[in-house]
């Protein structure tokens, strides 16, 4: 079974514990920037990262987690910064 550790520094690891395997790194993640088309204010929680995102018209564009690209552009909202 792999499980899955986010350290106190932000950094995440995998590991396996029916092996005894040792923690290992995930890739790093760049941030990507979109740009909400709206104005009204949007907090929505992204699906992969768990990471809350503010939008505004007076903040429209924000850095998000990758794995929360497909979800947020998907919602219709959103456009690559």
């Amino acid at each position: 079974m792999q499980m899955a550790y986010t350290g106190h520094d932000g950094v995440v690891a995998t590991a396996d514990n029916q092996n005894g395997l040792a923690l290992a790194p995930e890739p790093a993640r760049m941030p990507v920037s979109l740009r909400y088309v709206r104005t009204a204010p949007l907090r929505v929680v992204g699906e992969n990262s768990r990471h809350q995102y503010e939008f505004s018209g007076a903040a429209p564009i924000q850095a998000v987690d990758p794995r929360d690209l497909f979800q947020l552009l998907n919602m219709g909202y959103f456009s690559r910064a």
